[in-house]
């Protein structure tokens, strides 16, 4: 083979072979800016992620913590002996805490004013004494009960210096 020779290249070629080059780093850096841009927008949206787990996560640990101080408030009041113990109040207790209800039967009459237009006075007449004889089992302690309590059996309830504080009668 002979000697090379070269030949001139035209601007046509020569500039479609710089374009070609131009346009692969071009290329090139559009796709490597793509790539940034979604590499910080997948940081940003971690960050946000993280973020909202910290929240949760206090909030769930503050929720539990408060949890814990409601129970033991709860054991607390739950077990706390009243500092002055009263049959009452071992009775209410006893009612509160197995959770059963005290159903009584009773009456009530209204009397009517004509004149005015008014009730005038109520009559009640309640069975307390049958149903906790049901609940405490005999008479005894029903009367036990009703020794120094602020209610009568008829449902009357008293001041502390023992006259009525409340009744369904007036006048």
């Amino acid at each position: 083979m002979g000697p090379r020779i070269e030949r001139p290249t035209t601007t046509r070629f020569r500039d479609s072979k710089v374009s070609k080059s131009r346009c692969h780093k071009d290329k090139e850096d559009t796709t490597e800016s793509h790539r940034e841009y979604y590499r910080i927008k997948q940081q940003r949206y971690r960050e946000r992620q993280r973020e909202c787990e910290e929240v949760l996560e206090n909030a769930t640990r503050q929720l539990k913590n408060e949890i814990g101080q409601l129970k033991r408030l709860r054991d607390q009041l739950t077990f706390q002996v009243p500092r002055s113990l009263t049959v009452w109040i071992v009775a209410t207790e006893y009612l509160r805490i197995i959770r059963r209800h005290l159903t009584l039967q009773g009456s009530v009459r209204f009397d009517w004013d004509e004149e005015n237009k008014r009730v005038i006075r109520l009559h009640h007449q309640v069975d307390m004494v049958s149903a906790l004889v049901h609940i405490l089992g005999n008479l005894e302690d029903v009367a036990t009960l009703f020794n120094g309590a602020q209610m009568t059996p008829e449902c009357v309830v008293r001041d502390n210096l023992g006259s009525v504080a409340f009744s369904c009668d007036t006048e």
